[in-house]
């Protein structure tokens, strides 16, 4: 049997990444966010002051600058860019902006296929992202698409958002719109959307704690694994 891989989508917000992170702890599985080789093209692109929207100039980029996922000394994955931790920070609002625009490049996102499903070979793992399920891991063992309302993840974004450097206030108008461009951006795009796969289970992640999720998360993957 090849490995194991299990799926999870979702909107910006949505908490996929604290699923996916607890799940995989649960399981013993590696956790894999693919969104960091986005972040690293985005910020790479930023620090050279590459035009977001310029596709070409991004994908030409990518060529001359390998991105690579690989793991830290505590097994969590990691950026690696020419072989080197990124001088930059790629957790930063504007590195997260950034990464949702040039996502929206159909040659980017092709680029990035390859690093993402040769990630890790031969290790079972829970990936994280928004076209997991449809695009990158179509054979995952499993698939999952979390779905919060808009709202929540307002309210959760605005728990997790930095105050800037310059000490300015970021209001909930500004995490309201940010929200609404990155969702109307990620799931209108042509080349893959952020959206359920067809065969993927829609998990309501509104109401129920992280723990309960991660814990009817962990059955449906044993259950599977079972058949």
């Amino acid at each position: 049997m090849g490995r194991q891989v299990v799926a999870i989508d979702g909107l910006a917000g949505s908490g996929k990444t604290s699923i996916a992170r607890e799940l995989a702890k649960k399981l013993g599985w590696l956790y894999c966010s693919t969104g960091l080789l986005y972040r690293g093209v985005g910020a790479l692109a930023l620090h050279k002051g590459i035009d977001l929207s310029d596709e070409d100039s991004l994908s030409k980029m990518i060529s001359e600058n390998t991105l690579t996922l690989t793991l830290d000394d505590q097994e969590r994955s990691v950026l690696l860019i020419n072989g080197e931790p990124p001088t930059f920070n790629l957790f930063t609002p504007e590195a997260s902006e950034a990464a949702s625009r040039v996502a929206a490049h159909p040659q980017v996102r092709l680029a990035l296929v390859p690093a993402q499903r040769d990630a890790f070979p031969g290790r079972d793992m829970v990936v994280e992202g928004r076209d997991m399920g449809t695009v990158i891991f179509p054979q995952a063992s499993a698939k999952f698409f979390i779905d919060v309302p808009e709202e929540l993840r307002i309210q959760r974004r605005m728990l997790q958002w930095k105050r800037p450097a310059d000490g300015s206030a970021t209001t909930e108008g500004q995490i309201k719109a940010e929200i609404k461009e990155r969702d109307e951006r990620d799931s209108s795009r042509l080349v893959a959307p952020t959206k359920p796969a067809d065969d993927a289970l829609i998990v309501n992640n509104a109401e129920k704690s992280l723990t309960e999720v991660v814990d009817e998360l962990y059955h449906l993957v044993a259950l599977r694994r079972s058949i």
